[in-house]
């Protein structure tokens, strides 16, 4: 937990600790604070966390160890608690919970029924018209399984995400774990319309030019749930 020293002229001065601090937050559920302490201390090794302190309104500050663990934090991910996404957020002063808006996240995206030779080569193009691509699973970095092409990425969570996209004449689609937290009629997170179920086939859009970004990590071996994902519908 960051803290204050009280200087000779009598101001309280934030030290340099508060660096290594970040504040987290579960999207979409509300966690009593045992169960996120649990599972921010299963981190503990992996991720260098030192010290969790809950705030109001869902948010814990979180301390690391190092420098590096911060990062590894900040940059790494997707985090999750269940079936929930953990957002990251850098250390900021003066923050006040009541006023913070969660307005990105890390999410897990798949792709799908792409052929083989274009798992390595399109998948982060693709990612990129989804958001800022962040880290690529290892499973699809070698190839190992032809099944889909899995990316981390951060979206906007105030823009509808990519449903589908178009390669060489065809038209494949996207899938995002998480369905609960999507609205299928807006396709934002975070905007669920209760009672609402999209039935129709996603439209064909063409897909503009895309960017690879180079700045993707590779990442372990993911754990695969059962059927948890699912495909946005326009």
């Amino acid at each position: 937990m960051p803290y204050y020293s009280i200087q000779s002229n009598g101001e309280a001065t934030l030290e340099t600790t508060i660096t290594i601090c970040a504040f987290v937050k579960v999207l979409g559920q509300t966690y009593p604070f045992p169960v996120i302490s649990r599972r921010l201390e299963s981190l503990r090794e992996k991720c260098g966390i030192l010290k969790i302190s809950s705030l109001s309104l869902g948010y814990y500050v979180v301390k690391f160890t190092s420098e590096f663990d911060y990062e590894q934090a900040t940059a790494g991910g997707p985090w999750m608690l269940g079936n929930h996404y953990i957002t990251v957020r850098p250390w900021q002063k003066n923050f006040d919970p009541k006023d913070a808006e969660v307005t990105t996240t890390m999410v897990w995206a798949r792709m799908p029924g792409l052929p083989i030779e274009f798992i390595n080569r399109e998948c982060c193009k693709i990612a990129s018209r989804i958001g800022k691509p962040i880290r690529v699973d290892r499973v699809t970095q070698t190839s190992e399984r032809g099944r889909f092409a899995r990316v981390g990425v951060e979206v906007n969570l105030k823009k509808p995400l990519l449903s589908n996209y178009n390669i060489e004449g065809k038209t494949y689609y996207v899938e995002f774990e998480g369905p609960h937290l999507i609205c299928s009629e807006c396709r934002r997170y975070g905007r669920v319309k209760k009672g609402f179920m999209s039935t129709n086939p996603p439209k064909r859009q063409p897909t503009p030019p895309m960017e690879y970004d180079k700045k993707v990590q590779e990442v372990g071996e993911p754990t695969y749930g059962n059927g948890w994902w699912q495909n946005l519908e326009t």
